[in-house]
């Protein structure tokens, strides 16, 4: 470990003593906290960190540790709580975006449509907190793909097994199988506390109907019912894909909606500009909601 993090100083280093550099924003906790010390010995750029994944992913937390100039979470809780807490001072709230180059809707052919069609999906991981989510899905006898890794070799019920592809989706494939499915079910990790995930967005910027966990905090970036659906609970949830199901138009205005919602409001551009006006302006990131009010 100790030659490791030796040799990735030296590279940082080069790095920085070759170029000019005002700004580094580190994504997720990748370095440790004498890496951080070396570059600011090296540069007196401000050093951020974005971290853009739930709470339940912060594994040794050397972010904690460290010297970073200001902290930037997509879940106010963790605002909330690190600055109580622990009585840090340079934590903001950044949520999470798309970004239109690659969230955009495309026109499907017969080939895509045979491939992608499906009346409900969704990607990512096999996480166990999915699997048992779609394990309840499978006696209504909805036709369900799940795209991403092949499920763990625990896993031994074939009919859920055989809900997972086994294959990402990226980019204009992403899209496809979002815009040829009839529902996106967005499954929120149970640790997103009042977070959203990139998926919310992403979803949105592609153009597809999305239903999607209810957080107290969905109403601040999309209109429920109007540019997504929420549900609160597993009746809930089979209510609105009985409802929607059949409504193909509905779901098209609401995907349509949330497109422009996103487009609007939730893109990287947006984003990055917040935190540029709070690094180098003392501006404003995203007010902590006020989860008293109903």
């Amino acid at each position: 470990a100790g030659l490791l993090t030796s040799h990735r100083i030296k590279k940082l280093t080069k790095i920085l003593r070759t170029k000019k550099i005002d700004l580094i924003i580190c994504t997720y906790d990748f370095l440790f906290p004498d890496e951080i010390e070396r570059i600011k010995q090296i540069t007196n750029a401000a050093v951020t960190l974005w971290f853009p994944d739930a709470i339940s992913n912060f594994n040794k937390a050397f972010f904690l540790i460290s010297e970073y100039d200001y902290l930037f979470f997509k879940d106010p809780y963790i605002v909330q709580i690190l600055t109580e807490n622990y009585n840090k001072k340079n934590v903001f709230y950044l949520p999470e975006c798309c970004d239109p180059k690659y969230h955009k809707s495309i026109i499907l052919n017969e080939t895509d449509i045979k491939k992608y069609g499906c009346d409900i999906t969704t990607f990512g991981s096999p996480h166990n907190f999915r699997t048992l989510f779609f394990i309840q899905l499978l006696e209504f006898n909805y036709e369900i793909k799940i795209w991403g890794n092949q499920p763990p070799v625990w896993l031994r019920d074939n009919k859920i097994k055989s809900l997972y592809t086994g294959e990402y989706v990226f980019y204009e494939n992403k899209a496809k199988a979002v815009l040829a499915a009839k529902i996106n079910i967005n499954t929120l990790h149970p640790s997103e506390i009042l977070g959203l995930n990139s998926r919310t967005f992403q979803i949105a910027g592609i153009g597809g109907f999305q239903l999607i966990h209810w957080r107290p905090t969905l109403s601040n970036f999309f209109e429920d019912g109007k540019e997504l659906v929420s549900f609160r609970n597993f009746d809930e949830l089979l209510e609105k894909i009985e409802y929607y199901l059949p409504r193909e138009e509905l779901r098209k205005e609401i995907g349509t909606a949330g497109q422009f919602r996103a487009y609007k409001d939730h893109t990287y551009q947006k984003r990055l500009k917040t935190l540029i006006d709070v690094v180098f302006n003392h501006g404003q990131a995203f007010d902590i909601p006020d989860l008293t009010k109903k």
